[in-house]
């Protein structure tokens, strides 16, 4: 399953943390249809940069992003369209 071609923001990222049915529905509970995930337990804290700790996510405008979320609780940037997910600090966006 290609997270990014099912679910757009916000819920994408978010989406990780639940369990799926093999068509990608998404649900809190593991059930015999939901029986795939939760693929982290928890979005891990943003590592560097003046979000230092934040677990929250917003949307990358681009991929790689050329700009960052001002947003406090955004540690991470998530583009829906590549699936890839940056760090929320401009110094950082393309390591």
């Amino acid at each position: 399953m290609r997270l990014s071609t099912m679910v757009p923001p916000p819920t994408a990222l978010h989406a990780i943390r639940m369990y799926t049915s093999d068509t990608g529905a998404m649900s809190n509970n593991k059930t015999a249809v939901y029986k795939n995930g939760p693929y982290l337990r928890q979005i891990p804290p943003c590592p560097v940069g003046p979000n230092k700790g934040a677990t929250g996510s917003g949307a990358a405008n681009a991929n790689p992003p050329t700009v960052v979320s001002n947003i406090p609780t955004v540690g991470w940037l998530y583009h829906w369209q590549s699936g890839n997910v940056f760090v929320n600090d401009i110094d950082h966006l393309q390591d």
